[in-house]
């Protein structure tokens, strides 16, 4: 009896390492992904709102540490958080000034797109 209890033990032991070692493969093989399509990107059309960026960026340089921090203060100063739904489209978010994380992250790109854009920095 007690060698079998031992021999049991032992096989799971190597089973164990054996996930242990391989659980890489054994996760990729187990977990499928599928693309369930890309979110919205929106162009800001309020021009009061591009001004407030524009003259946030003239201080500075523009590059990406630049255009990430001016996205991010903007969001920051312009949204309050609400778990509540939320429109996703930036140009309404802006008026309305509470979002949810969607909201949050369309105003953050919105933000970070249009400096990209106007400063030529697709690459």
């Amino acid at each position: 009896m007690r060698s079998i209890l031992k021999r049991i033990l032992q096989t799971f032991m190597v089973l164990f390492f054996l996930l242990l070692i391989f659980r890489g493969p054994v996760y990729r093989y187990s977990v499928k992904y599928k693309d369930i399509g890309n979110r919205n990107i929106y162009q800001i059309t309020d021009l009061g709102f591009n001004k407030k960026i524009d003259s946030l960026a003239q201080d500075f340089k523009i590059d990406a540490k630049t255009i990430v921090a001016i996205a991010n203060k903007i969001t920051i100063e312009y949204l309050s958080f609400t778990n509540n739904v939320a429109p996703r489209n930036p140009n309404n978010l802006i008026i309305q000034k509470k979002a949810n994380c969607i909201g949050y992250s369309a105003v953050f790109n919105s933000v970070a797109n249009y400096l990209i854009q106007k400063h030529n920095l697709q690459e």
